[in-house]
């Protein structure tokens, strides 16, 4: 009895912990749908986010820490970018333009909520499940593409993580379910793919990128239930290897062969649209890459410990808030001290995932690197996406299959 009681606790408390990560990792989504709901909520993401932080501090303080098993480099993770805040508000020439709280919050509590125990299936239904709630304003979104022939940047990334859930779960999940469940699941996939169908119609192309990347990925880095790590097969990887070079060899001109097509039948996709009239005018990234030459110069300034943490707008007398790419941002906010600190442990990580990841742990850093890291690629400022930090944090796990 008392065992019994005790497994329920654990289950708890693993589905309790991975409800408020895909909570915190799907803040975008629950503020963007507040905002379809009640334009006056302007601003509430931050608060929610430490909501969502200090309801996780709650219950790990209740469940004694049971769960918590924080990774070496992880905390040297989090005391490095701790000392890079502290190095920034103390000895930097500019100015943050991220507070203490909103640091501590959207970084180093977002490497600490991941290193527990999560439940992958509880996650992903979570992730799922949040744009349910914006069925009721679903009219809004349509009536603002019809006026703005786009989603805008901001509401496609916010609809990106319970996109990339909806995938895998559909690909790697599904298939395990009762048929009763099954049937509701499918319910709940239908609803999804409608937010989907309008991201690819109207979204933003980084989106569109990071949902192929999802299934290009579960397909290249196949990874089955029954064993620990990834199991490549030569042959599909040369095939993809082969792909992807005729992609990158004749790549405008099958944008462009698609977009005729589509556009004959009726379709205008907003992303392919866009990149193909940007490519015609010289200008595919859209002025970003005029922004990253001016970081990369002013990295090559102080590429020891760099300008601080969130300076650019400062630093550029705020013409441009960040710099639209995580990696430069990474090198002139830090220098190459900080970019070793947070580089080199990710590199290191990835053979241990390769070789001892369970199936649940696999997917769960899947869905955490397409929703973020693609992103943090062309926009977002790196110090305030919770959801890239999650992704280091989970990446620096150790924790070994039972297979092993």
């Amino acid at each position: 009895m008392q065992n019994r009681l005790s497994i329920i606790k654990n289950t708890t408390l693993i589905n309790a912990y991975s409800i408020l990560l895909a909570l915190g990792a799907g803040i975008w989504t629950l503020t963007t749908l507040l905002l379809i709901a009640s334009p006056a909520m302007q601003g509430v993401m931050t608060y929610l986010y430490i909501a969502v932080a200090v309801a996780w501090l709650i219950v790990t303080l209740f469940s004694s820490g049971r769960g918590l098993r924080l990774s070496f480099s992880a905390l040297v993770m989090m005391c490095v970018c701790l000392l890079a805040y502290l190095f920034t508000t103390i000895y930097s020439h500019y100015q943050t333009s991220s507070t203490f709280i909103v640091f501590f919050c959207e970084v180093i509590l977002s490497l600490l909520m991941v290193q527990v125990k999560i439940n992958t299936r509880t996650f992903l239904l979570t992730s799922m499940l949040m744009p349910l709630i914006g069925l009721p304003f679903i009219d809004s979104l349509f009536v603002y593409i019809s006026q703005e022939d786009s989603l805008g940047m901001g509401t496609s990334y916010a609809f990106m993580l319970p996109a990339v859930c909806t995938i895998v779960y559909l690909l790697k999940y599904i298939r395990y379910d009762k048929r009763l469940i099954k049937f509701v699941i499918l319910l709940i996939i239908v609803i999804n793919l409608v937010f989907m169908y309008l991201i690819l119609i109207s979204g933003s192309r980084g989106v569109i990128l990071s949902l192929i990347f999802t299934i290009v990925a579960i397909y290249i880095f196949p990874h089955d239930i029954q064993h620990c790590g990834i199991k490549m097969k030569s042959w599909r990887s040369l095939l993809m290897l082969l792909f992807a070079l005729f992609i990158g060899i004749y790549f405008w001109e099958i944008l462009e062969f698609f977009n005729t097509i589509l556009k004959s039948i009726g379709y205008n996709f907003y992303g392919l649209e866009r990149t193909v009239e940007f490519h015609k005018a010289g200008d595919v990234f859209t002025g970003r890459d005029s922004i990253v030459e001016i970081a990369w110069d002013a990295f090559l300034q102080k590429p020891i410990f760099g300008h601080g943490l969130s300076t650019f707008s400062d630093y550029t007398n705020d013409t441009y808030p960040w710099i639209h790419n995580s990696v430069i941002q990474l090198l002139f906010d830090g220098g190459v001290v900080l970019f070793l600190f947070v580089i080199f442990p990710l590199f290191r990580s990835m053979r241990y995932w390769f070789r001892y990841s369970s199936f649940d742990d696999y997917l769960i850093v899947l869905v955490l690197f397409a929703a973020s890291v693609p992103g943090s690629l062309f926009s977002h400022d790196l110090w305030s996406l919770p959801i890239l930090w999650m992704f280091v944090g989970y990446s620096l796990k150790y924790y070994k299959c039972k297979h092993a």
